[in-house]
């Protein structure tokens, strides 16, 4: 007859089969915010390119082609792998059928890229056009990183999830209103609607790094206040009144197009910083948690412990989520003028 160690065994092994494919799970959110930053930078060189009937940022254009593609060709690799093309290949990752459908979902719209690239390239669409369908392949790349939030079986992985979900999304309004601003300086007038939806891009960005800095962990949450003293903020606050300043049909100076995108990009960037740490955390908080794991496994007195310490266990998300956080969502609604970026079900996180 089995015992309750057992089973407690057993229990463990599952442990460790979850947190392993959360490890994967979590390998394929950082090659995604890679690939998301850099679509990012291309979204708004070519909204540069575009707004200035080609005048301006053809070659940073084409060379963040290369840096897309170069980004892109990582994340198919990760699909790519043998293990992830069989008749087990649900069995390896959290959430199986739903992560894999965001995946195909995702792969559809990245397919969708080089006929954009060559609309651009042939000025065959407006800067506005431009803007909608690449942040519709950012939403695309979003939800799979929201959907690998949604599945994670541990807390502490699930808060640092949580909270990179959050940052990409703050990131990617911030990289919309790049995109919208870049294209009205280049112009050298404001784009339709373009006042309302920066208002309303700056505010949802807040809510999201609020949100982000409630989850994100006090090393990184110290990274980030470290950063944002050293962050172009007034100059961009600076720039940001004089669109908001200007009218319809009012003239802006087109010369100013290249230090917005400049001062922006430099905050994407620094942004990006603190991905890169969140996403590094992520790989180490598994790796720290299997070898725990399965050193508890090998303790029988550590199981019987735990055994007489256990309770009914809880949903990772259910924990972190049914707070007063829950109430902070950022309002289901798309800025006038930008694309609505997010993921299903982001309104509660």
């Amino acid at each position: 007859m089995k015992t309750a160690l057992a089973f407690l065994l057993a229990a463990r092994r599952c442990e460790i089969d979850d947190l392993e494919r959360l490890a994967l799970s979590c390998e394929l959110v950082q090659a995604v915010s890679e690939l998301v930053h850099q679509l990012q930078r291309e979204r708004g060189a070519s909204n540069v390119f575009l707004a200035s009937d080609g005048a301006r940022f053809g070659a940073q254009r084409e060379a963040q082609l290369d840096a897309s593609r170069a980004a892109e060709a990582e994340v198919r690799a990760w699909l790519d792998r043998p293990e992830l093309g069989g008749e087990r290949a649900g069995a390896l990752v959290l959430g199986g059928a739903r992560l894999f459908t965001r995946v195909a979902l995702a792969l559809h719209a990245l397919d969708a890229l080089p006929d954009l690239r060559a609309d651009v390239a042939a000025q065959r669409c407006r800067p506005d056009a431009a803007t909608a369908r690449y942040s519709e392949i950012v939403s695309a790349l979003l939800a799979l990183v929201f959907d690998a939030a949604d599945v994670a079986v541990d807390p502490e992985v699930s808060r640092l999830l949580v909270a990179i979900f959050n940052l990409m999304q703050g990131k990617e309004f911030a990289g919309q209103e790049r995109a919208l601003g870049a294209a009205s300086f280049a112009a050298g007038h404001p784009a339709a609607d373009a006042m309302q939806a920066i208002q309303y891009l700056v505010e949802a960005q807040s809510q999201c790094f609020r949100r982000f800095e409630a989850f994100c962990g006090a090393e990184v949450l110290r990274q980030w206040q470290a950063l944002q003293s050293i962050m172009p903020l007034a100059e961009l606050e600076r720039l940001r009144r004089v669109l908001l300043a200007s009218g319809p049909g009012a003239a802006l100076d087109s010369a100013c197009a290249e230090g917005w995108f400049a001062c922006c990009s430099q905050r994407l960037d620094q942004l990006h910083e603190v991905e890169v740490a969140l996403a590094r955390g992520l790989g180490d908080a598994c790796a720290r948690k299997i070898a725990a794991t399965r050193d508890e496994a090998r303790n029988q007195a550590s199981l019987l412990q735990a055994l007489s310490a256990a309770s009914e266990p809880r949903a990772p998300l259910e924990m972190l989520m049914g707070g007063e956080l829950a109430d902070e969502a950022v309002p289901a609604r798309t800025a006038p003028g930008a694309e609505r970026v997010e993921a299903p079900g982001a309104e509660a996180l």
